[in-house]
């Protein structure tokens, strides 16, 4: 078997989108791919992603944010990065190889005006967040032609 592919998502504070990523990319392609997530800040994983995430039946409780420091010291082959992340925090990542640019907006983005619309923004964000990585990282290949 081929070694895996080292992936490391990360938006701003490393809590929404990147954990999302994180998780169905390690539950749907862990036989190819291995996932991590990070940035240069942090923050705790939004607790609203992971009540809805859990109603979902999709378990990310243990997930923490976590700054590029803590990252094992390895060479990704990609890495994604959701929203438009400064120069800067590039700068700072970690050596990867190929750049993926998925845009996607977290929670700044929503549009609800009371707690079962806000629950569908999350809702919707997990979904679309779980094609993607899907349709992304189906293979080799498509994760190379997604890359910049």
């Amino acid at each position: 078997m081929a070694k895996k592919r080292k992936v490391l998502f990360v938006d701003k504070k490393n809590d929404l989108q990147s954990q999302i990523a994180e998780y169905f990319l390690k539950k749907d392609h862990g036989d190819f791919f291995e996932a991590y997530s990070a940035s240069d800040e942090w923050d705790i994983v939004d607790c609203d992603l992971l009540s809805v995430m859990l109603s979902m039946g999709h378990d990310i409780r243990r997930h923490f944010s976590k700054h590029f420091d803590a990252l094992p010291k390895i060479e990704f082959d990609y890495l994604v990065a959701f929203g438009e992340l400064g120069e800067m925090t590039l700068k700072r990542a970690p050596k990867f190889d190929k750049l993926i640019v998925c845009k996607i907006a977290g929670s700044e983005s929503f549009q609800a005006s009371d707690d079962r619309e806000l629950e569908e923004c999350y809702i919707s964000l997990v979904n679309r967040i779980h094609e993607w990585v899907d349709e992304t990282f189906a293979s080799y290949a498509s994760a190379d032609q997604a890359s910049e």
